[in-house]
């Protein structure tokens, strides 16, 4: 539960985010990026309220970004696979989105939204 920074990037993980994740109160940087990791980003991840940097990039996760993980209010940096004609993940608040393969790019956009606040 002390735990504030874990990085596993470029590991030959595989599987899904476990949900007990959410559960390190301390945790400050998760970095997955690069990895096997798959499924849906859970939602319980954004009980851990300190976070402030999220790296999913470079991985095979779909769906959405979990909306509570955007309301952080710590969050600083998210990155995942959100950019392209057919992107893996769909995110409201990345501040940085990748595509993988053929043609592996990054784009930085804005600044994390602004919490609670909704697109129309």
């Amino acid at each position: 539960k002390s735990l504030k920074e874990l990085h596993l990037y470029g590991n030959y993980l595989q599987g899904e985010i476990p949900q007990e994740m959410g559960d390190l109160p301390n945790l400050e940087v998760l970095d997955v990026s690069f990895t096997y990791m798959e499924g849906l980003v859970p939602s319980r991840l954004a009980n851990a309220k300190q976070l402030r940097e999220v790296y999913l990039d470079n991985c095979n996760f779909v769906g959405r970004i979990p909306a509570g993980l955007c309301k952080l209010k710590n969050l600083q940096a998210l990155s995942a696979d959100c950019l392209g004609r057919n992107p893996e993940v769909t995110c409201e608040c990345c501040t940085i989105c990748c595509q993988g393969m053929p043609d592996p790019k990054c784009k930085e956009m804005k600044s994390v939204a602004k919490k609670g606040a909704t697109k129309k």
